[in-house]
Formats: structure tokens, sequence, C-alpha cells
């Protein structure tokens, strides 16, 4: 590549995906829409259609869902008279980097077969992005932790520096980054959230990564949650730490604890909150990991950044706020 790649080409290009757990419609972390958009006709604001990305297309995943589903396979097969030395199958961010690891070690004239189920390259690095029921679902993708190549290995550094992406750019960040953008890194920057609600899923402003730890007007914005005022306040309590949920057990007990259970059952069990109210805390997790709390072990949960650390007695709390 001769010409670099500046940080504003990379987000609006491969690292689009950042922010994307941010803009979820379901249980996901979401942004609201700007104020005096029109957003009848997404053609016009939504980035994403004004470059090319599709996300998961129509026809990516059928056959191939065939196959697994219903026992379904081809009729027929064609036998191709080509030979490679290397056969890709998945041509996301790894399968790329595979594929130029084994081109620069073994030489230019290798021959390289990257095989993928969309009609384009870059997966879920591009964009990780579904449709469902009239309904778009939108996650993370395989880009979401470039933003800080500061501590990438030797092997992963040369990758972005054999392809022209721009060092200085991202140590220029927070110069040339708006105080609001929560894209850029700005970790006080509103990250809304989209839940459900009997009239449909409801966006509520604010920063709920803050909220859920039982900082800012935490109390507030639990009020303002479409679930039963008991269940509000229980969630006042385990944002804010005003008690330790385990409490009845020894330091010795409290880690086997975090380490065996899962952590949605230590909230229906510990917190006493009732499972409607779960997706808003696996909404995190799911976004960060796939799976939801259900999936995790309350130490693996509280680990990836999911609240609770405050709730969990005096020493624990103490390591929260640091």
């Amino acid at each position: 590549m001769a010409s670099r790649i500046t940080r504003r080409d990379f987000l609006n290009g491969v690292a689009i995906s950042v922010g994307t757990g941010l803009l979820t419609p379901t249980e996901l972390f979401a942004l609201g829409a700007p104020a005096g958009i029109d957003l009848s006709d997404p053609s016009i604001y939504y980035p994403p259609i004004l470059t090319g990305m599709r996300g998961s297309h129509e026809g990516s995943y059928e056959v191939a869902h065939a196959l697994a589903w219903r026992g379904e396979k081809p009729a027929h097969y064609e036998t191709l008279d080509e030979h490679y030395d290397l056969v890709v199958v998945g041509t996301g961010m790894s399968g790329l980097a595979a594929a130029w690891y084994y081109r620069k070690k073994m030489g230019a004239g290798t021959r390289i077969l990257l095989l993928d189920n969309h009609d384009d390259f870059g997966g879920h690095a591009k964009r990780n992005e579904f449709h469902h029921e009239g309904r778009m679902v939108l996650s993370l993708g395989g880009a979401q932790n470039l933003e800080n190549p500061g501590n990438y290995s030797d092997a992963a550094a040369s990758l972005l520096a054999d392809i022209g992406v721009d060092q200085d750019a991202f140590d220029a960040m927070d110069v040339n980054t708006p105080e609001n953008f929560a894209l850029g890194g700005k970790l006080h920057a509103d990250v809304g959230m989209t839940v459900p609600s009997s009239n449909g899923h409801v966006t509520l402003g604010g920063h709920w990564l803050k909220f859920m730890h039982g900082r800012g007007n935490y109390r507030g914005a639990a009020r303002v949650l479409p679930i039963p005022v008991d269940e509000q306040d229980k969630l006042i309590a385990f944002f804010g730490g005003e008690r330790d949920y385990l409490d009845d057990l020894s330091l010795g007990e409290k880690y086997d604890y975090v380490n065996s259970v899962s952590y949605n059952r230590f909230l229906i069990d510990r917190v006493g909150l009732v499972e409607e109210t779960l997706p808003i805390l696996s909404a995190h997790l799911r976004v960060l990991n796939g799976p939801s709390g259900w999936n995790h072990t309350v130490f693996e949960a509280v680990a990836s950044g999911a609240p609770g650390l405050r709730a969990m007695g005096w020493l624990a709390n103490v390591a929260e706020s640091l």
C-alpha cells in the first residue's frame, strides 16, 4: 500500500465496527438517534449504506444452514483441477491475516485460495450486522480492539505496519477526537442502552457503563427503566454497592462461589432480580463476549466489566473503585 492510512480513514473504514456494540437495537448497548434527523429512510442517514456495507446479506448462510440444520447437500459436485499452497476458509480479519503472514513467510509466488460465504472480504471486522423479523441487529465485530495498537505483540504490530496503518494517527487520538465521541475511546461520552418494554424497544440516554457501576446519577437512571419499581429498587442497591450479597460466606467461600456459579444465577438467587430483568445486565456481556450471563461465572462477568463487584463486600468494593 503506497499511501498511509489516516486515523479518520481508519475509523471510517476497517474500524467502523469498533463501536457497533453501542448501536444494537435489542438487548445490546445503543446510542440514541441524533436530534433533528429523519429516521424514516435509513438510506439518508445511515453511513454503512452510503459506503456499501451490508453486513450478513441474503445468501450468506442459507447453504450452510441447510446442511447443518436439515442435512441437505448439493446434488452434484464439480472437481476442479486447481492446486494451492494454502486454502483459507473465512476471509475475516483472522483469515486475511493468516494469508498475509503465510505469503510473507513463503514468498510472493505462493498460491493462496480465500473462501468466504459473503460476496466480499472483511467479515465481522467490516460489519457484524444482521436483519431479523424486520429489525436490524448490530454488534461488535473483530475490529473492536484495534483502538490500542500500542499493546500489540510484535507480530500483530508488524501486520499494521505492513499494510500502512499510521501509528502516529492513533497517538493523536485524544487531540483530534471530539469530547463526546464514544467511538474515539472517550470514556466520559454517553453510552445509551436499548431495552425491551411493553411498547417495543426503548432507547435510554446517559452513560450506562457508569450507571451500572454506581457512578453518576445511577439512581435516576434506574428509575426510567421500563421495569417494575421493586426491580428498580434492587438495581439501585446493586449498582451502588449498598450491601454485600455474599455476606454469609467467608473470603474463601466467596472465591469458590464466584468461580463456580453463573452470573445470572447470582443475580436471581442473591440480588433477587426476576429473570425478565436479566437482559439489561447481560447486555454488556453479549456485546463483548457473545454469551449471556448464564454462560459466565460471576468472576468472568465482573472481570469483563459487568456490574457486581461493589456488591461483594468491602474488599471487592475497594478493588472496583481502583
